[in-house]
């Protein structure tokens, strides 16, 4: 119901949070899977917050940000790697 995104030009850290998602249910922080500089983000998705949910790997992304360290990218999994992490869950 609710996603709350810094503003373009913030900084982000790896593994510190760096907005919330709301739910009817609950509030979750969202952590920066790396650090860097936020060049863009999704307004779409904090007036249509459904996105997130519906369409997240299309009109539901975030955040683009410039790494500060590009060698955390190395450390990130693909969507189909993080697919099968998470299939027994």
């Amino acid at each position: 119901v609710f996603v709350d995104l810094p503003e373009i030009g913030s900084k982000v850290n790896r593994g510190e949070s760096f907005g919330s998602v709301e739910s009817v249910k609950a509030v979750e922080e969202m952590n920066a899977p790396v650090s860097g500089e936020v060049i863009d983000r999704n307004e779409v998705v904090l007036a249509n917050p459904e996105d997130l949910q519906n369409d997240p790997h299309g009109k539901g992304w975030l955040l683009l940000v410039r790494p500060a360290d590009i060698s955390q990218m190395e450390e990130l999994l693909d969507s189909s790697s993080y697919a099968s992490k998470v299939s027994g869950i």
